[in-house]
C-alpha cells in the first residue's frame, strides 16, 4: 500500500526526532506544539500543513539536503534554507554550465518555467523574442512558432513533454502553487490543453500504453534551411543552492542530422547563455 504524503511526512519527522534524541514532550516544544499533536503528526493522523515543514525546518536546523527531503515528502515546493537565489546568482550557475554543451541545452525550475538556455537552443526556438518575463516549457508547445517548427510532430511531441511535466511534477502535486500553475495552463490554451493532459494520464495505465514506438525517448524533428533536424531529447538534474533544476539537452540523432546541426550553428560561434528569472 502506498504511503500518504502525511504518512511519508510523518515518519521522516520521527526518524529526526529520534536522530535529535528528543522525547516526544521536547520535540513539541521546539516546534512551538503539543506532545500528543505531534504524535499524532509522526504516525501520519494529522495533516501536515506547510507550517510545520518550515517549523521543522527551523527547530531541528536541518541540513538543505533533509530540508528537502522533507518538503517533497509532503508533496510541497521547497523553500530554500538560505536567501532564495538572485538573478546574478542563477547567470553565473548557467554561464558556468550551457555554454559548455555543443548542443541545444536549457534549464527548468520546479515547476517547469525555463529559467536559462544556450545559444544552440535559441537557434532551435527564438526564446528570447517572447514577451512573457517567465517562459512555460508548456506554454511554448502551443505558440505559433512550436506549431511551425514541429510541423506534423507537434501533437506526438506535445503527448511526450507533458508526459515529462507530469512525472517532473508528481513530488510538488500537493503544492497550491502548482495545482494554481495547472489552472492557468488550461485557461490559456483549453481546449487543447485539457484534451492532450487527459490523454497523458489515460497513457499512464498499463491497459492504455502507447505502441513502443511512442513509450521510449523523446524524439523530436526541427526544420531547418538545410532539410529536418531530429533530436532525441535527454535528461538530467542538477542541483543548486540546493534546489534542482532540470538539464534538458536536445543531441542531434546520426551523422546526417548532426552534419544538418553543425551546419546550422556554425556561423554562430557565440556562447552567450540566455536567463529569465
Amino acid at each position: 500500500m502506498t504511503e500518504s504524503y502525511d504518512q511519508a511526512v510523518g515518519r521522516i519527522l520521527r526518524r529526526l526526532r529520534h536522530q535529535r534524541h528528543l522525547t516526544l514532550r521536547a520535540a513539541a516544544q521546539l516546534l512551538c506544539t503539543s506532545a500528543p499533536v505531534l504524535s499524532r503528526k509522526e504516525r501520519g493522523q494529522d495533516r501536515i500543513e506547510r507550517e510545520d515543514i518550515a517549523e521543522a525546518v527551523h527547530a531541528y536546523d536541518l541540513s538543505p539536503w533533509e530540508a528537502y527531503e522533507l518538503w517533497t515528502a509532503a508533496g510541497f515546493i521547497p523553500e530554500p534554507t538560505r536567501q532564495p537565489p538572485l538573478a546574478y546568482d542563477v547567470r553565473s550557475f548557467a554561464e558556468s554550465l550551457l555554454p559548455g554543451l555543443r548542443f541545444p541545452a536549457l534549464l527548468l525550475d520546479t515547476l517547469g518555467y525555463i529559467i536559462a538556455w544556450n545559444e544552440g537552443f535559441e537557434t532551435l526556438w527564438g526564446l528570447s523574442r517572447s514577451i512573457s518575463e517567465r517562459i512555460h516549457m508548456v506554454d511554448e508547445l502551443f505558440t505559433s512558432n512550436a506549431r511551425e517548427r514541429l510541423g506534423g510532430h507537434r501533437g506526438r511531441y506535445i503527448c511526450q513533454t507533458l508526459r515529462v511535466f507530469y512525472l517532473k511534477t508528481l513530488p510538488i502535486a500537493n503544492d497550491p502553487a502548482f495545482r494554481e500553475l495547472l489552472a492557468q495552463l488550461a485557461e490559456r490554451h483549453d481546449p487543447d490543453f485539457t484534451q492532450f493532459w487527459n490523454e497523458t494520464h489515460r497513457s499512464q495505465a498499463p491497459e492504455h500504453l502507447l505502441p513502443p514506438t511512442d513509450i521510449g525517448p523523446i524524439i523530436c524533428s526541427h526544420t531547418s534551411p538545410f532539410g529536418p533536424i531530429e533530436y532525441t531529447v535527454l535528461q538530467s538534474i542538477v542541483h543548486f543552492f540546493p534546489l534542482p533544476y532540470d538539464l534538458i539537452v536536445y543531441v542531434p540523432l546520426g551523422a546526417e542530422n548532426n552534419q544538418r546541426y553543425f551546419r546550422l550553428v556554425e556561423s554562430q560561434a557565440s556562447d552567450r547563455v540566455y536567463v529569465r528569472v
